[in-house]
């Protein structure tokens, strides 16, 4: 199966990136940031409760070397996306730009790559191994990928056309997606590679 890879940005109502904070005094208020609970290894909240994970490392690192107060808010990645068009939180981890986005958020630099990969029951891995999204969509594949996601340019310029189908179904969690292909419900998962990884591990 083909792979893409991407740029990941922190994309913020107030900031275009968090260099242009260079002061504590800057910092007027505690600053709510997103996350997720089960993005592992980036965003995860394991049996301390503690959340933490690569992005939120990350995050934590800058604001303190900032000296800003921060608090972080656990929200799916489409709840977080609206809630941060709403001014409701004022930063999300893990966004790629999409012109989308770009209407209501402003983005720093890119601080990690992140392939994306499609998946499939190894038995099926033959079959598939030379198939690309459009190539799934005409062969009336079943997909599943998430919801609020972005998959790279392939995956903006293709999942209307899935979504009318109906061959492309959407969810929150990966773990929920990677444990409909081992049950035979979808044919494919879209997902980043090794968060898709990690599930199947659990999965099996």
């Amino acid at each position: 199966m083909k792979s893409r890879t991407s740029s990941i940005f922190a994309v913020s109502m107030f900031i275009c990136c968090w260099s242009q904070i260079t002061l504590a005094d800057d910092c007027d208020k505690t600053y709510s940031i997103a996350y997720s609970n089960n993005y592992i290894p980036y965003q995860y909240v394991p049996e301390s409760k503690q959340p933490t994970g690569l992005d939120i490392d990350i995050v934590e690192s800058i604001m303190s070397e900032l000296g800003c107060e921060y608090r972080l808010v656990l929200s799916p990645s489409k709840r977080a996306q609206a809630l941060l068009q709403q001014g409701k939180i004022d930063i999300m981890p893990a966004a790629s730009v999409t012109e989308e986005r770009s209407e209501y958020a402003h983005f720093s630099a890119p601080y990690r790559d992140e392939t994306v990969a499609m998946f499939v029951r190894s038995m099926d891995y033959e079959r598939y191994k030379d198939y690309d999204l459009k190539d799934a969509i005409d062969n009336k594949l079943s997909l599943a990928a998430g919801l609020g996601g972005w998959y790279g340019p392939e995956y903006g310029k293709e999942k209307q056309r899935a979504l009318d189908a109906g061959v492309l179904r959407l969810n929150a969690e990966t773990g929920v997606r990677i444990q409909q292909l081992l049950n035979d419900r979808v044919d494919i998962v879209i997902a980043d590679l090794y968060v898709g990884y990690h599930h199947a591990i659990e999965a099996r």
